[in-house]
C-alpha cells in the first residue's frame, strides 16, 4: 500500500468529504492507495511548516481526533499531494496579455516569480529539503468565473506551469470538472462543504461561494491524481 499525505488549506474539504465516500474509499483501497488530509484553512495554510523532518503547524488532520498542531513525520509517506494556491492554467494566459507590453523574457519571469512566491512552492521546498519522496502540487479550482480562454491557451497554462514547478509533479484540473471553455462546470462548485477551524464543517458555504469545489469536484480531482500515480 502507498501512503500518501495530502496538505493544503479550505479546498482541501473537496477532497475529504469525496474520500468519505464508500465507494470511493473501496476503490482508493483496491488501487493500494491510503490518503491522510492535513490542512489549515485561510491564511493558517502559512503555519504549515516542516521541521526536523516533520509537518508541524497542522490544525486539521483526517486520521486523528487530538488534531491540534500535530507533528506529521514526512518518513511515513510515499509521496505527498500539495493542494492550496497554485495558479490555474487560464491564469498563464491571463497573465500574459497583462504583461503584453513587456518583452517574452520579462513576462516568464514575472510569472515564475509570482509562481515561486506561492505557499504551494514554500511547501514544496520544505517538504524536498527533507525527503526524497515524488511530490505533486495540484492547481487549485478553476472557478466558473475563471474566463473563456482557448483549448490552445489552455494547454500552453499547463506546459508553462508544469515546466516553473519542477522537478515537483504538476497535477492540473482535469477535463471532467470544465465546461466548452475551459471554465469551471457550476455542478462541481454547488454546496460545496466548509472547512472552520479544525474541523470540515456540516455547513455549506454561500450559495454565492464559487470559490470551492464539492465533494463530487474533489472526487473528480482525486481520481485524476491518483491515476497520475499509477502511472
Amino acid at each position: 500500500m502507498k501512503r500518501i499525505c495530502v496538505i493544503g488549506n479550505s479546498h482541501i474539504g473537496a477532497l475529504i468529504g469525496a474520500s468519505h465516500n464508500a465507494t470511493a474509499k473501496e476503490n482508493f483501497t483496491n488501487k493500494g492507495f491510503i490518503l491522510d488530509f492535513y490542512a489549515n484553512a485561510g491564511r493558517g495554510i502559512q503555519l504549515i511548516k516542516v521541521e526536523d523532518g516533520a509537518l508541524i503547524g497542522i490544525r486539521y488532520a483526517s486520521n486523528t481526533i487530538n488534531n491540534i498542531y500535530l507533528k506529521i513525520y514526512l518518513k511515513d509517506y510515499d509521496l505527498f499531494l500539495i493542494y492550496c494556491d497554485l495558479h490555474i492554467p487560464n491564469y498563464i494566459s491571463r497573465a500574459k496579455k497583462e504583461l503584453g507590453s513587456f518583452s517574452k523574457q520579462v513576462i516568464e519571469e514575472t510569472i515564475r516569480d509570482r509562481i515561486n512566491a506561492l505557499h504551494s512552492i514554500r511547501l514544496f521546498k520544505e517538504i524536498k529539503s527533507a525527503t526524497s519522496a515524488p511530490v505533486y502540487i495540484a492547481s487549485k479550482p478553476v472557478k466558473p468565473t475563471a474566463g473563456k480562454i482557448s483549448k490552445d491557451e489552455y494547454i500552453d497554462g499547463i506546459n508553462v506551469i508544469s515546466k516553473i514547478i519542477q522537478p515537483a509533479i504538476y497535477v492540473e484540473p482535469p477535463l471532467s470538472v470544465l465546461n466548452e471553455t475551459f471554465s469551471g462546470n457550476t455542478i462541481f462548485f454547488k454546496d460545496s462543504v466548509n472547512m472552520v477551524g479544525r474541523a470540515l464543517s456540516k455547513d455549506k458555504h454561500p450559495k454565492h461561494d464559487m470559490d470551492h469545489m464539492n465533494e463530487n469536484g474533489g472526487m473528480e480531482l482525486l481520481l485524476h491524481f491518483l491515476d497520475k500515480v499509477g502511472k
